[in-house]
């Protein structure tokens, strides 16, 4: 190997860049490669329309009655069973219903033909039991938190009529009446979101015509408004 005079090595390694000098010229160009690298995010996917699951539900309603006629104001109950259908957002419910409610009715008849002139005071008591089906209507989705609704329903009703009377003190013999009969409704009201259900209030028009041997030719159509809770039992 020859030999380099030491002047010569001297000037050459003056010449030279050093290696710290190198690397930091190429750092830049590496900086600049992850300020470029950006993760590509996800496109979301385009939602579809809103459709609502088949969903079952169960209701009570208490509600009162004003008839139309001679009869008293009357108590009603209604238990209901139904489906939030999956078309229209959930805007339809069919229901099954069972209710039960009692109206009647009372009054004095005075003849010189009763027993002593005495006044006969007489008691008309009117216990219903209805069995039928309907439809209610939102104006809103189902998953709105409050929406108007309409509702209609048709149902056959079993009418146990009562009369009570006393003469003079004397109770008379009780008469009863058993009959059959149509009915139909129709209500609007509002739906409210509360836990797992919805709490309705309704107002509407009940209409069950009669024709009976006590009741003669009366009615228990009237209007009635009532207050409920939509839910989800199981």
């Amino acid at each position: 190997m020859r030999h380099v005079p030491r002047p010569l090595l001297l000037i050459l390694l003056w010449l030279a860049p050093p290696a710290w000098a190198e690397d930091s010229e190429e750092a830049p160009e590496d900086d600049q490669e992850l300020e470029d690298f950006q993760p590509i995010a996800d496109e979301p996917e385009p939602e579809g329309p809103y459709r609502h699951s088949l969903t079952p539900f169960a209701g009570l309603q208490a509600s009162a009655c004003l008839p139309l006629s001679e009869l008293d104001m009357g108590l009603h109950g209604r238990l209901s069973a139904g489906a939030w259908l999956p078309w229209l957002g959930g805007r339809l419910l069919p229901v099954v219903e069972l209710g039960f409610a009692t109206v009647g009715s009372s009054g004095l008849v005075e003849d010189e033909r009763l027993p002593d002139g005495e006044p006969y005071r007489w008691e008309l008591t009117m216990r219903q039991l209805e069995l039928g089906g309907g439809l209610h209507l939102r104006a809103l989705r189902a998953d709105a938190p409050f929406s108007p609704e309409l509702g209609v329903a048709a149902h056959g009703v079993r009418v146990h009529s009562s009369m009570t009377g006393a003469i003079g003190g004397a109770d008379t013999q009780p008469v009863h009446e058993l009959s059959w009969r149509l009915g139909w409704r129709a209500t609007g009201g509002m739906a409210v979101a509360l836990g797992p259900g919805a709490l309705t209030v309704e107002l509407g028009y009940r209409a069950v015509p009669m024709d009976g041997v006590l009741s003669g030719e009366t009615s228990l159509s009237g209007l009635v408004a009532g207050l409920g809770y939509r839910g989800f039992p199981w």
